[in-house]
């Protein structure tokens, strides 16, 4: 497999995306280069992740998890389609003894749960978020 990545092409993301930070736009860059490969992906599959330290609307910093939501294409991604969610949130969620698929769900219809959702997407894509929250934080 070719190295496709270029420090002048990342510069180039960091640059176009700026006001969404530069861990989201090399995101953005390395999705793009792994779905450009048809030997890495299927049209239309895959998915990508970043944490990343951000303020929130009333400047507070804090750690939020992007993953890539469903109707996204790696290879033609955007800020947009890499909803954030909160992981202290998350954090906390994880340390109940259970959680049912309903009560999840609650998460997002409660105003609790909408703190939990820091850039707008379709809800396909922020359930899809949150189920990849909830593998990558086995690993936290």
């Amino acid at each position: 497999m070719k190295n496709r990545w270029t420090d002048d092409s990342a510069n180039e993301f960091i640059e176009r995306y700026r006001d969404a930070g530069e861990d989201l736009a090399l995101r953005v860059y390395t999705s793009r280069l792994i779905g450009a490969d048809p030997a890495l992906v299927l049209h239309g599959g895959g998915n990508t992740s970043v944490k990343s330290r951000v303020k929130n609307r009333i400047g507070e910093e804090i750690d939020v998890l992007y993953v890539k939501g469903s109707g996204w294409d790696l290879d033609t991604l955007e800020p947009a389609g890499l909803p954030g969610v909160t992981l202290d949130y998350l954090r906390q969620l994880r340390a109940l003894p259970e959680l049912s698929d309903e009560a999840m769900v609650n998460v997002l219809t409660t105003p609790r749960g909408w703190a939990l959702i820091l850039v707008g997407s379709a809800v396909g894509a922020i359930f899809a978020a949150l189920a990849m929250a909830a593998l990558a934080l086995s690993s936290c």
